[in-house]
């Protein structure tokens, strides 16, 4: 990072650039800025929904692909740099060699947004975003209409970013890389008073090379928390207890078994989400959560048990679990037409497939569940989840499994193999068939699709546009 603006300096008659734009958390963050009044342009790759739809209705003029003449348009200030960006990517190349000013988004909040708040930081291999989107959501329904930072579109809010005059800030942790000249974990840089740690699994390959690297990751948030802060982890798995251990900080566990801080028992689940009884310390409490699956009841812990320990309303805290819509491409309902649900999630991890799946078959029992995956994140396109992914169908009646995305940089005995998979899948007495998003192969999907199925699209991408092109078909 060769600059660190102030928030004046940044936001006052700045033109601000930022490389990456379609990023889960760059999108949000470009709007917010947009939203100040600052002229705002990005530029990116590979642009779909929802990021694209973030920034389309922010009104923020968009790029693709990089290029150095991108600059030359954009005319910036500053530019705000995303992880995606590598120091040979053309773009960067010509802000580095035109001087322009740039930093990190990570850097970005930690300078500008975060002192003077009390930053709620919700981290874990899976479902940090959903979290944190229903942490904010119990604060604004405690009144406190916190600020908030969230990796995706948060259903129950307008934006996905916000900064108000509350001391509290909810804040997705994400463990991935900062940027190409700030290799720490973004949320290093978030200043955290309170973390919730939901899960620890490896993941992303592309930059952890083993467990150990992944755990000191969160190892170091853990240490982050002052003494006067709250761990909050789950006790589901080993590994976020390990860390709780090595944190400074007041810790608390959540989970479904005996002997946790805070827990959930007589869990029921039903098409209107998930019914449950919380324990915490001498009291229990009837709680109505509007989202299916037992992952996301963990979510909901975590979340009251961070407002039971900061004294929080708990009947509002607990109220406000009935109308929490979700985030979307997490089970959301893309549309539905001739008698067929499409559902469109983000899962690309094989526990994430196998608890969405889970959780769904939970909401449809009685449907014929369809599952669609694409092979397409840093870890997914290699090997190291071979032989998981076989285990994560086992809730699905029919599995469409497609060509991992770009495996080009990837040495060939590392590659992930859709084909093994396929055959796995089918030792196991599934019905399981090679997926290709050309014309004629969504038209085989649909040939195979009939009224009353419920069809699960996972992919951390855009699956070639798969979901628009299928409905469009089954419409006719």
């Amino acid at each position: 990072m060769n600059r660190n603006p102030t928030f004046e300096q940044t936001f006052l008659g700045k033109r601000i650039h930022v490389l990456g734009v379609a990023g889960t958390l760059m999108a949000p963050f470009a709007a917010f800025l947009r939203s100040k009044g600052v002229t705002v342009t990005g530029s990116d790759q590979n642009i779909y929904p929802p990021m694209s739809d973030v920034l389309k209705g922010a009104g923020i003029e968009v790029f693709a692909p990089f290029a150095a003449a991108n600059l030359e348009k954009a005319k910036p200030d500053l530019v705000i740099v995303g992880n995606v960006v590598r120091k040979t990517n053309p773009e960067m190349e010509a802000v580095t060699a035109t001087g322009i000013p740039y930093m990190s988004l990570p850097a970005a909040l930690e300078k500008m947004v975060l002192p003077g708040k009390h930053p709620i930081v919700i981290a874990g291999t899976h479902g940090k975003t959903t979290a944190t989107s229903m942490m904010a959501w119990m604060l604004e329904c405690l009144g406190e209409r916190p600020s908030f930072f969230v990796g995706g579109v948060a259903r129950n809010f307008p934006e996905s970013f916000r900064v108000t005059d509350s001391k509290y800030m909810a804040i997705e942790g994400d463990e991935y890389d900062t940027a190409f000249f700030d290799k720490v974990a973004k949320f290093t840089h978030y200043l955290p008073k309170d973390v919730i740690l939901t899960s620890v699994e490896y993941d992303h390959a592309d930059i952890y090379p083993d467990m150990n690297s992944v755990i000191a990751a969160f190892t170091r948030l853990a240490q982050l928390v002052p003494a006067t802060g709250y761990f909050i982890a789950c006790a589901e798995t080993e590994t976020p207890m390990r860390i709780a251990h090595r944190a400074n900080a007041q810790v608390l566990t959540y989970g479904f078994a005996e002997g946790v801080d805070s827990r959930a028992t007589h869990i029921e689940f039903s098409a209107e989400g998930a019914a449950f009884r919380w324990h915490y310390g001498n009291d229990t409490h009837k709680v109505k959560l509007a989202a299916p699956g037992h992952h996301n009841v963990l979510n909901a812990l975590g979340c009251l048990t961070l407002c039971a320990a900061r004294g929080l309303d708990l009947e509002k805290s607990i109220a406000a679990l009935a109308t929490y819509k979700g985030v979307k491409r997490r089970q959301e309902i893309f549309g539905q037409a001739a008698g067929v649900t499409l559902i469109d999630d983000f899962a690309h991890h094989p526990t994430a497939v196998r608890e969405t799946l889970t959780a769904i078959r939970a909401k449809h029992p009685c449907a014929r569940l369809v599952a669609c995956f694409e092979p397409r994140s840093a870890t997914s396109r290699r090997r190291i989840f071979q032989q998981a992914y076989a285990e994560s169908f086992d809730a699905a009646d029919l599995v469409f499994i497609a060509k991992p995305y770009d495996q080009s940089a990837i040495n060939p005995r590392e590659q992930f193999s859709s084909d093994e998979l396929l055959a796995d899948l089918k030792a196991r007495g599934k019905r399981a068939k090679l997926l290709s998003t050309s014309t004629a192969g969504i038209k085989d999907l649909a040939g195979d699709l009939r009224s009353g199925d419920v069809l699960l699209v996972m992919s951390n991408g855009g699956f070639d546009g798969l979901l628009p092109k299928l409905l469009e078909l089954l419409k006719k």
